[in-house]
């Protein structure tokens, strides 16, 4: 079964209460096709806290086997002052895995 194994750290100076995450799979072409959902956490996470990590179980008919990589991009983070962080459309905060050779 597929799965998507998130680790990350807060470097932010605020505690985060939770987060969402999108995933594209890159096809055997490269191109992004989006996941069919969004990938939640929702846990106080304290500034300068030890790493975290989520491990979430994907649906096999939306992943495929040919695929030639991933995408994550943090969509939206919600800190414990009620404040949100939200992507302006620009993907900043993107980390793309390409297995494609160099």
């Amino acid at each position: 079964m597929p799965q998507l194994k998130l680790v990350f750290t807060n470097q932010t100076n605020k505690t985060i209460t939770d987060f969402v995450f999108a995933l594209s799979i890159l096809d055997s072409s490269g191109n992004p096709v989006p996941y069919t959902s969004q990938f939640d956490y929702r846990h106080e996470f304290p500034p300068g806290g030890p790493e975290r990590s989520r491990l979430w179980k994907l649906d096999s008919a939306s992943v495929d086997i040919h695929r030639s990589g991933e995408s994550v991009t943090l969509l939206e983070a919600t800190f414990a002052d009620g404040t949100t962080w939200k992507d302006d459309g620009s993907q900043a905060c993107t980390i793309s895995f390409d297995y494609h050779a160099k």
